[in-house]
């Protein structure tokens, strides 16, 4: 018994001494994880403060131009790059009238946009201006940050210059608005794999030309429910059979090129059948006529017979459909390029409402938040992560608008 207490007794300072050093092995390994996470930290929060891209936009329209002012507007930004095609006198002659709705406007306003400095008209809280004119305002705003932008018109984005901006140790960022150029999508090897979407209307629409009219911009004016008698042009345009198809009817445009929509929700109607089959051009150019007539504002002139010969417009009613990719994103490792599409590159409407220009401005809200996402990145995980959410909201957008975008340009 005394060798069994004396033992004991002798294993008390080890245990004592075990677990001393124990707690410090603990303490030292939790003050070294804390430490390396400390750093960690604040590693990547100044790597992310100090992180920048270069942009490239390729495209100069209002969604093109648009996207430069929100990256030069980012502090996540090093160089602007804008490339167009077109020429400055070209972009700033365009006379079609745009109109942009309240929460374009709004959504403008945040990057200085002065819309008491444009030509245009206000019709409540809509903004209708020339597109030329819009274009000519955006590029001088852009002109204020020649420090930090350069824009490159008349010019044709080549390999030599996508070779020269990956050249760079940046992350670039490039911003595709332009599709009546193909040199960029296969310059950089972009699917054109589309999806064409029904929105379930049928549409017409038609374009009037008057030179001895002056270039003012003027309010839209639009008409729901209309009922059209056809009855003159035989039993299957009857009028009981007229009564049950409504159209919607928009005029729009300056008074020197004005413009007018017409569409009608998709159903099993005859008279519907009969419109969209018509081999009789004039059935539908006779339509424009008289509702022009009956619906013009009153100080423009009547659209005579002679007049409506010169008329622009379809034959037919066609399916209203709406055209957006499926991949609007894609991340080229080797050249560290990340590449989005927005505007008419990303999603085409085959209706000409004046309000197409909203859709792409929808898009553009969330590319703030994706050139700093992009930016911070600093694996392919990450970035990825970037890529998908950008791709489902673009998506999510075009879904949208084909349950109920055509409401909001054609019944308000």
């Amino acid at each position: 018994m005394g060798e069994r207490s004396s033992a004991c007794m002798s294993m008390t300072p080890f245990l004592v001494v075990s677990n001393t050093v124990c707690y410090q092995v603990t303490l030292c390994t939790v003050l070294v994880v804390a430490i390396f996470t400390a750093c960690r930290c604040v590693y990547n929060t100044i790597r992310k403060w100090r992180a920048k891209v270069t942009v490239l936009v390729l495209g100069c329209d209002p969604i093109g131009l648009t996207a430069v002012l929100i990256a030069a507007y980012s502090k996540k930004t090093s160089r602007i790059m804008l490339v167009e095609e077109k020429s400055r006198n070209y972009l700033i002659g365009q006379s079609q009238q745009v109109a942009l709705d309240t929460r374009s406007v709004q959504f403008l306003k945040t990057f200085n946009v002065d819309f008491d400095n444009i030509e245009g008209c206000w019709q409540g809280e809509r903004f209708c201006t020339p597109l030329g004119v819009l274009q000519e305002y955006l590029l001088g705003l852009i002109e204020r940050h020649q420090d930090k932008i350069e824009v490159k018109l008349s010019t044709k984005f080549s390999k030599s210059m996508l070779d020269n901006i990956c050249q760079q140790k940046q992350r670039t960022v490039t911003i595709i608005c332009d599709d009546s150029s193909p040199s960029w999508s296969t310059l950089l090897n972009i699917d054109d794999e589309y999806i064409q979407s029904s929105c379930k209307l049928y549409g017409a629409v038609a374009k009037l030309e008057r030179m001895e009219q002056k270039q003012i911009p003027t309010p839209e004016k639009t008409v729901s429910r209309l009922n059209l008698d056809l009855s003159a042009y035989g039993g299957d345009f009857a009028l009981p059979e007229s009564t049950q198809l409504t159209f919607h009817l928009k005029i729009f445009g300056t008074l020197r090129h004005r413009n007018i929509c017409l569409v009608c929700p998709k159903s099993d109607s005859n008279l519907l059948r009969q419109l969209r089959m018509t081999a009789n051009p004039w059935i539908i150019r006779n339509v424009f006529q008289e509702l022009y007539n009956a619906y013009r504002f009153k100080h423009e002139p009547r659209l005579t017979d002679n007049g409506a010969r010169c008329l622009k417009c379809s034959h037919r009613l066609f399916e209203v459909k709406l055209s957006y990719r499926k991949d609007n994103v894609l991340f080229i490792e080797e050249d560290n390029l990340v590449i989005t599409m927005e505007g008419q590159a990303a999603r085409s409407l085959n209706l000409n409402s004046g309000l197409g220009f909203n859709l792409g401005l929808r898009s553009l809200e969330d590319l703030k938040s994706f050139i700093v996402n992009v930016t911070n990145g600093d694996t392919n995980a990450s970035i990825l992560e970037a890529l998908i959410n950008k791709n489902k909201q673009a998506n999510k957008m075009s879904e949208d608008f084909i349950k109920s975008g055509i409401p909001n340009i054609m019944y308000s």
